[in-house]
């Protein structure tokens, strides 16, 4: 069946029980001219005999395997015309990493923290103790969406025996032409953009030879043709060029699969991509015991994974709030900006199809009312709240911080709320700082900004500070001197509501 001439025996020998389903493959499709002798190999000490052999360069361990099986192989290797023939895919002490990178302009908002969070994975992975004895090598792959022209990629190998390392991966994501655009439609070419990271990085065997490869995809968006939500566009709901997203789905994790990259799928908008990522799972096949894939949203909350907010804007209007601005406005009407530019963002990150974000409005002076609540972000319910509040009288924190406790409580367990206090000055009581400890610390995930705009002295920036100590939300303390770093910061919650860094992390530590 196998067409040769003669009879003979063949040993196989693979250095990891994981390279057997390849080494099988290679055994019989491997001749000499595939597979030359080392340089180093006595193939008269065993007569007759024929010795194929691609061992890994530097793997000791596997070295030492090898010699202990041709030693007690020589009695028979003398004594029969016998082949050997050992697989491995290379070197395990070179590790490759590659970031497969969604550039369409939806992920705009999150471009500037991906890339912060992949430089901080490079590095952590650079530096973890079980990587010690391992040269790390970094690759990345950019991709947009169908017939659009792909973003630059690096490959792992930069020359005169140099590799990519951390500071190169932070240099190239820095590069003028790494920007966000395209796309159109809510779904991307996902697996488009994972079959080129594959092809052209880890493809043939020389670019990337070793067995542990790993592929890092971050996209904020599902694939198309397999997208779960209704109402959601999708200008290539048939497949990409033809063929069914189900049947490309298979192959690619099947190729990925047979070549040893194990995948890490970073969802940044799980609200659309949950759904993406099990039908990857469902179709991705077992190797050795395990499925070589790994999605991380799961490590979000279940009212961030769904992308459920209910955002409380606690707003001062105390007399000072009618002060004259820089620009030309007053304080109450920067504001207004603010919110104005907080709505659009967040329409933007949910691409108008996740699911709504409530917002409620709290006005505050000695007093604190309720003048909106559990509308939705993107209504005008909310502006409009926010355009009827009239300026007066003095500041009191702690009547308008249990308001906001109570909205907190009021808010629904599939929600996380998100409490933005804003002032122009302070308050000198205290008794709002326990107010904030027990909104926050409680059972359910509650998030609190603590905005402090154009009264920036030190005593009320102490007060601010604190407050937001009391919360435990990380970076939750906002300086604003001007309206234009008013609206900044409140774009930057806007951003700052998904946990990506969360997300980065953990995949970082996998």
């Amino acid at each position: 069946q196998l067409g040769l001439e003669r009879s003979y025996p063949r040993y196989l020998a693979v250095a990891h029980p994981r390279d057997l389903a390849t080494g099988l493959r290679r055994f019989f499709s491997t001749s000499e001219r595939d597979v030359p002798l080392p340089a180093d190999a006595d193939a008269e000490a065993f007569g007759e005999s024929k010795l194929l052999a691609a061992a890994a360069e530097g793997d000791h361990d596997s070295r030492e395997a090898v010699e202990r099986m041709l030693e007690g192989l020589k009695t028979k290797l003398v004594a029969d015309d016998a082949e050997v023939v050992l697989v491995q895919h290379g070197s395990v002490d070179v590790v490759d990493i590659a970031f497969c990178i969604d550039l369409t302009a939806s992920m705009t908002a999150y471009w500037p923290k991906v890339k912060k969070a992949i430089v901080a994975i490079a590095r952590a992975l650079e530096d973890h103790e079980l990587l010690a004895q391992h040269t790390v090598r970094f690759g990345v792959s950019c991709f947009r969406d169908v017939g659009e022209q792909h973003g630059p990629q690096l490959h792992f190998d930069a020359g005169n025996g140099a590799h990519v390392d951390a500071d190169a991966v932070e240099t190239f994501l820095a590069r003028s032409d790494m920007v966000c655009s395209g796309g159109g439609d809510i779904p991307e070419d996902v697996l488009g953009g994972m079959r080129r990271c594959f092809d052209t990085l880890f493809s043939p065997v020389e670019r990337s030879p070793t067995t542990a490869r790993f592929m890092l995809v971050f996209s904020d968006g599902p694939q198309h043709g397999l997208v779960a939500k209704a109402g959601v566009r999708d200008d290539h709901a048939a497949g990409v060029k033809g063929e069914p997203a189900a049947t490309a789905a298979k192959s690619l994790m099947e190729a990925l699969a047979d070549g040893n990259v194990f995948t890490l799928m970073a969802g940044i908008r799980p609200s659309l991509t949950r759904r993406f990522f099990d039908q990857l799972e469902a179709v991705t096949p077992v190797v050795q015991g395990i499925k070589p894939l790994r999605t991380c949203d799961e490590l979000f909350s279940d009212a961030a994974a769904r992308d459920q907010f209910h955002f409380i804007f606690v707003i001062d209007r105390s007399g000072s709030m009618g002060t004259d601005t820089s620009d030309g406005g007053y304080r109450l009407e920067g504001v207004r900006r603010a919110a104005s530019a907080f709505v659009a963002r967040r329409a933007q990150q949910q691409g108008q199809v996740g699911e709504q974000d409530l917002a409620s409005v709290i006005q505050y002076n000695g007093d604190a009312e309720i003048i909106c609540e559990g509308a939705a972000l993107a209504s005008a319910t909310v502006p409009q709240a926010i355009a009827s509040i009239k300026i007066d009288g003095h500041t009191c924190f702690a009547n308008a911080l249990r308001a906001a406790e109570t909205l907190v409580n009021r808010t629904a367990a599939d929600r996380i709320p998100v409490v933005l206090f804003m002032s122009d000055g302070c308050d000198g009581g205290d008794a709002h700082f326990p107010i904030v400890r027990n909104m926050c610390r409680g059972s359910r995930e509650v998030r609190f900004y603590a905005v402090l705009a154009y009264e920036c002295d030190e005593g009320c920036t102490r007060v601010m500070k604190k407050l937001a100590a009391e919360s435990r939300t990380g970076n939750s303390f906002c300086l604003a001197k001007d309206t234009g770093e008013l609206v900044a910061k409140f774009v930057a919650i806007a951003a700052d509501a998904k946990p990506i860094d969360e997300v980065a992390a953990a995949v970082g530590e996998e």
